[in-house]
């Protein structure tokens, strides 16, 4: 293994860990937003493109976050499981899949006709609009990150 061989590897493997990362702390911010959404009974409500789901049913916020379009605060349980395996995965792929995942999260919660009361100063509890801005600026960082290693050929 000579110069080269060694100096990407140690290129890679921070790369790998940053991406993983922020992989993990997306699923965990999302985990507990759903967790969030279902205890509140805040629905998903969604207006992208002139297209509109909802406002869905308070009492289906659990269904709807894991099979449906999502709750108020977290993007759908299948965009999450999308996620887990692409960060299990890792290289090229697994790095393009976390990019559209991090676009796909940004425009559902800021798709949500709620997002924008939320995050004004009286439109929720502190709680809620933690976990709200700590889901759109990991969503901004993992697909920035995402594209960033994508296009300097250091995918994880």
């Amino acid at each position: 293994m000579g110069w080269r061989a060694t100096r990407l590897s140690a290129t890679l493997g921070p790369v790998r860990r940053s991406l993983g990362v922020l992989a993990a702390a997306w699923l965990v911010v999302n985990v507990a937003a759903g967790w969030v959404s279902v205890t509140h009974r805040l629905p998903a409500d969604l207006s992208i493109a002139g297209l509109r789901i909802g406002p869905l049913p308070p009492d289906t916020v659990l269904r709807d976050w894991i099979l449906g379009a999502g709750a108020g605060l977290a993007v759908p349980g299948l965009l999450l499981a999308i996620a887990l395996l692409a960060s299990a995965f890792g290289g090229r792929f697994g790095t393009v899949v976390l990019a559209l995942v991090g676009v796909t999260s940004l425009v559902d919660l800021l798709g949500q006709v709620s997002t924008s009361a939320r995050l004004q100063p009286s439109g929720a509890s502190a709680e809620v609009t933690g976990l709200l801005v700590a889901n759109l600026v990991l969503s901004v960082i993992l697909t920035l990150a995402s594209g960033i290693a994508l296009a300097s050929g250091t995918q994880r």
